[in-house]
């Protein structure tokens, strides 16, 4: 019964560890196109929708 559930466990460990390198990989890659944009950054998923929407943003546009 314990073998059973260590096995029952770890199918969302490697999905929460694959998408934690999903967003390093996004990361490297708006690194290295030198995304500037929020928008860039929040495509990649690295940047929640309430992160760009803000005052500021809105009256610098």
């Amino acid at each position: 019964m314990g073998v059973t559930n260590l096995v029952n466990h770890n199918p969302p460990l490697l999905m929460s560890s694959k998408i934690s390198t999903k967003k390093k990989k996004n990361l490297e890659a708006a690194v290295r196109k030198n995304a500037t944009k929020k928008i860039d950054l929040t495509v990649n998923g690295i940047l929640n929708l309430k992160d760009i929407i803000t005052p500021k943003d809105n009256r610098i546009e």
